[in-house]
Protein backbone atom coordinates (compact mmCIF):
# COMPACT_ATOMS: atom_id res chain seq x y z
CA UNK A 1 0.00 0.00 0.00
CA UNK A 2 3.26 2.49 0.57
CA UNK A 3 5.04 1.22 -1.74
CA UNK A 4 6.95 3.69 -4.06
CA UNK A 5 4.81 4.15 -7.17
CA UNK A 6 6.88 3.36 -10.88
CA UNK A 7 7.82 6.47 -12.55
CA UNK A 8 5.76 6.66 -15.85
CA UNK A 9 8.21 5.57 -19.44
CA UNK A 10 8.59 8.92 -21.05
CA UNK A 11 7.77 9.30 -24.81
CA UNK A 12 11.02 8.46 -26.79
CA UNK A 13 9.77 8.34 -30.69
CA UNK A 14 13.10 8.16 -33.29
CA UNK A 15 11.53 8.64 -36.79
CA UNK A 16 13.68 6.25 -39.15
CA UNK A 17 14.38 8.87 -41.69
CA UNK A 18 14.15 12.80 -40.65
CA UNK A 19 15.67 14.77 -43.71
CA UNK A 20 15.90 18.12 -41.37
CA UNK A 21 15.71 20.32 -45.37
CA UNK A 22 12.91 18.78 -46.55
CA UNK A 23 11.12 19.52 -43.36
CA UNK A 24 12.25 23.11 -43.25
CA UNK A 25 10.99 23.87 -47.07
CA UNK A 26 7.48 22.05 -46.46
CA UNK A 27 7.12 23.90 -43.08
CA UNK A 28 8.50 27.70 -44.87
CA UNK A 29 7.38 27.16 -48.39
CA UNK A 30 4.24 28.52 -49.39
CA UNK A 31 1.25 26.08 -50.24
CA UNK A 32 1.65 24.09 -53.64
CA UNK A 33 0.04 24.79 -56.75
CA UNK A 34 -2.62 21.88 -56.54
CA UNK A 35 -3.93 23.78 -53.51
CA UNK A 36 -4.30 27.09 -54.73
CA UNK A 37 -6.11 25.56 -57.83
CA UNK A 38 -8.69 23.95 -55.80
CA UNK A 39 -9.44 26.61 -53.56
CA UNK A 40 -10.11 28.78 -56.69
CA UNK A 41 -12.41 25.90 -58.23
CA UNK A 42 -14.17 25.78 -54.67
CA UNK A 43 -14.55 29.47 -55.30
CA UNK A 44 -15.92 29.81 -58.57
CA UNK A 45 -18.11 26.85 -57.53
CA UNK A 46 -19.76 28.74 -54.49
CA UNK A 47 -19.83 31.71 -56.83
CA UNK A 48 -21.55 29.90 -59.52
CA UNK A 49 -24.21 28.92 -57.03
CA UNK A 50 -24.74 32.19 -55.66
CA UNK A 51 -25.62 33.54 -58.84
CA UNK A 52 -27.83 30.88 -59.85
CA UNK A 53 -29.78 31.41 -56.99
CA UNK A 54 -29.97 30.31 -53.41
CA UNK A 55 -26.49 28.48 -52.22
CA UNK A 56 -28.06 25.27 -50.64
CA UNK A 57 -30.86 24.84 -53.26
CA UNK A 58 -29.73 21.03 -54.15
CA UNK A 59 -29.12 20.10 -50.53
CA UNK A 60 -32.57 21.07 -49.64
CA UNK A 61 -34.36 19.78 -53.04
CA UNK A 62 -32.45 16.37 -52.16
CA UNK A 63 -33.36 16.94 -48.22
CA UNK A 64 -36.97 17.43 -49.40
CA UNK A 65 -37.28 14.11 -51.23
CA UNK A 66 -35.71 11.90 -48.65
CA UNK A 67 -38.58 13.43 -45.99
CA UNK A 68 -41.09 12.75 -48.44
CA UNK A 69 -39.96 9.48 -48.84
CA UNK A 70 -39.70 8.56 -45.48
CA UNK A 71 -43.04 10.08 -44.49
CA UNK A 72 -44.60 8.17 -47.63
CA UNK A 73 -42.70 5.13 -46.06
CA UNK A 74 -44.21 6.24 -42.40
CA UNK A 75 -47.95 6.05 -43.36
CA UNK A 76 -47.66 2.60 -45.35
CA UNK A 77 -46.44 1.06 -42.12
CA UNK A 78 -48.99 2.21 -40.07
CA UNK A 79 -51.88 1.48 -42.48
CA UNK A 80 -50.83 -2.25 -42.81
CA UNK A 81 -50.41 -2.08 -39.20
CA UNK A 82 -54.08 -0.79 -38.80
CA UNK A 83 -55.24 -3.67 -41.36
CA UNK A 84 -53.32 -6.17 -39.73
CA UNK A 85 -54.98 -5.15 -35.83
CA UNK A 86 -58.62 -5.09 -37.66
CA UNK A 87 -57.86 -8.37 -39.19
CA UNK A 88 -57.03 -9.77 -35.59
CA UNK A 89 -60.26 -8.23 -34.12
CA UNK A 90 -62.32 -9.03 -36.50
CA UNK A 91 -61.48 -12.69 -36.54
CA UNK A 92 -59.55 -14.14 -33.83
CA UNK A 93 -60.85 -12.04 -30.90
CA UNK A 94 -64.45 -13.29 -31.42
CA UNK A 95 -62.94 -16.46 -31.11
CA UNK A 96 -60.88 -15.64 -27.95
CA UNK A 97 -63.97 -14.25 -26.17
CA UNK A 98 -66.15 -17.09 -27.06
CA UNK A 99 -63.17 -19.57 -25.34
CA UNK A 100 -63.02 -17.16 -22.43
CA UNK A 101 -67.09 -17.18 -21.71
Amino acid sequence: MFRKQPKPRPFDYRPRYYDPDRSFLRDHMPASQDANARIESMKSRVSRQFRQGDSSAGFRSDTRQQIRRSNLRLVIILGLLLIGVYWFLTVHLPRILAAIE
